[in-house]
């Protein structure tokens, strides 16, 4: 794309460069960045962070200045799109899924390439594609591809629930209720909104009930009678029960009916890994087969190990710490562990390893570093430095390897470049909408990606990594000034429902 730029007259872009406002004004974005170095001092970074944000500045020049795409190009590069991804996520769910039989306990490897948010981010984006596709008789008018694009987005639904992304499901929630908005605004018959409204309403409700009841299941404890506990186990061999640190798994305590010596030698029998490989090498040294077993009610001792199917020793070995994780195609496991998280910070007060809790730690350092550099922020070049000299001064409770940024987009942005260089960012992602839409209606596939686009900078930095960066600069130069319908007849792509 780049040398196609150069050889076909560069000189003649440059001039449609200048000549357009909107354009000069998402390049904001990237001058500030470099404008930046003037008060940073970590030069090694600041350019490490300005060659992976090179998108900002190249793809909408690229994209803007050059010939527009037709209809047929169009539908080209949402296909290669929507086939790239859908086939990724097809890779990733039979590479570490299927082929290990449904015990992954990191789900974040069902994304092979790159991180799990941004790929939800755009399996989600897919999902808008997929949907313009369904209802725009314009883009595709075959039944049988509608049909096809309609169970492709099914799937792909599913996918992202199985990833158990919570920003993934979030981006899907909001996306959900834009897709009942846009009905109600297309519908004609009253009878058909009433339909659609009591759905989604009965929709939330559900949602709501699902979340109630996942944490009325996370709370219930069966009940025990603890004044008469077995002494030993069907071999003779003395329990341990403690009875005055009681933690629960899936409503069964796990520190009763543990015999080690029993549990030592039938799990070498059934494994090639060795059983002190299951405890736990931090602080809180927990013996996943022995929370495991707590999990599915079974007494920790050889009985229990040898009711143990092949495929839950499987997901021992693997890292599995509940038989709840081994519930793929429920969002429940996802729910579990957010739970659990708060839980053990209430009561051990050490945010590591939770994801929930070490966020909120990232969001108190950003605001208080912003706080700090109020005006003008840290620099391009400083913003790492910042937030080690934070934790550090500080003396947080977050190891090392923890003490991350602000996995907040906007957060960030006031970090850098402070409250002046804020206003200016924001102008630079508005004002070309405003500009374009003084000369044009802006499609509503661009705004829904900018709002997908918004929303994934709320509890991520999305501009912060290649794969985001490029992912946003390419689809908002691209919709924005890229398409030939979309700039020259004031066409777009809305649902033509007639009802």
């Amino acid at each position: 794309m780049a040398l196609g730029w150069v050889i076909d007259n560069p000189h003649q872009k440059l001039k449609k460069l200048v000549s357009d406002k909107s354009v000069l004004f998402f390049l904001i974005l990237y001058c500030l960045h470099v404008i930046s170095l003037l008060w940073s001092n970590n030069f090694e970074y600041a350019f490490h962070d300005l060659k992976i944000k090179l998108p900002l500045l190249i793809l909408p020049i690229l994209i803007a200045t050059s010939e527009p795409l037709n209809k047929k190009e169009l539908k080209l590069v949402f296909g290669v799109f929507i086939a790239a991804i859908f086939s990724v996520s097809v890779y990733g769910i039979a590479k570490n899924l299927l082929l290990t039989s449904g015990t992954l306990s990191d789900h974040r490897k069902l994304s092979p390439f790159i991180s799990h948010i941004r790929f939800a981010l755009m399996q989600n984006f897919v999902l808008v594609l997929l949907w313009f596709i369904i209802w725009d008789q314009q883009l595709v008018k075959e039944k049988w591809i509608k049909v096809l694009v309609f169970t492709l987005a099914i799937i792909l639904i599913m996918m992202i629930v199985v990833m158990k992304t919570l920003s993934g499901v979030v981006v899907l929630a909001c996306l959900f209720g834009l897709f009942v908005f846009h009905l109600l605004r297309q519908l004609k018959s009253i009878v058909f909104k009433w339909t659609i409204l009591v759905f989604s309403v009965s929709f939330m409700f559900l949602a709501v009930n699902y979340f109630a009841k996942s944490y009325a299941r996370y709370k219930y404890q069966h009940p025990y009678n603890f004044s008469d506990l077995p002494k030993t186990t069907i071999n003779g061999n003395p329990y341990t029960h403690d009875t005055l640190n009681l933690s629960w798994e899936n409503g069964h305590p796990v520190n009763l009916f543990i015999c080690e010596s029993e549990l030592q030698s039938e799990w070498n029998k059934r494994s090639s890994i060795y059983y002190d490989s299951l405890i736990t090498k931090d602080s809180e040294k927990i013996n996943r087969l022995i929370t495991f077993l707590a999990s599915k009610g079974l007494t920790k001792d050889s009985a229990g190990v040898a009711a143990l199917t092949q495929k839950e020793i499987r997901a021992i070995e693997n890292g599995f710490s509940s038989v709840i994780y081994l519930e793929e195609f429920s969002f429940y496991p996802r729910l579990h562990e957010l739970f659990r998280e708060i839980d053990l910070y209430k009561k051990e007060r050490n945010p590591n390893g939770k994801s929930i809790i070490q966020r909120l730690y990232y969001l108190e350092a950003g605001w208080k570093i912003f706080r700090e550099n109020l005006w003008f922020g840290v620099g391009v070049g400083d913003i790492k430095d910042a937030y080690s000299d934070y934790y550090e001064r500080v003396q947080s409770p977050l190891i090392p390897e923890k003490r991350l940024r602000a996995h907040n987009q906007f957060l960030t942005f006031l970090v850098t470049f402070g409250i002046v260089g804020f206003i200016f960012i924001m102008f630079s992602q508005f004002a070309p909408i405003v500009q374009t839409s003084k000369k044009r209606k802006v499609s509503d596939l661009f705004l829904v990606f900018f709002f997908i686009g918004i929303v994934s900078m709320l509890n991520e930095d999305t501009l912060e990594t290649q794969a985001g960066v490029t992912f946003y600069s390419f689809f908002y130069a691209l919709l924005l000034w890229g398409i030939a319908d979309n700039r020259d007849h004031n066409k777009l792509p809305e649902t033509s429902i007639k009802t």
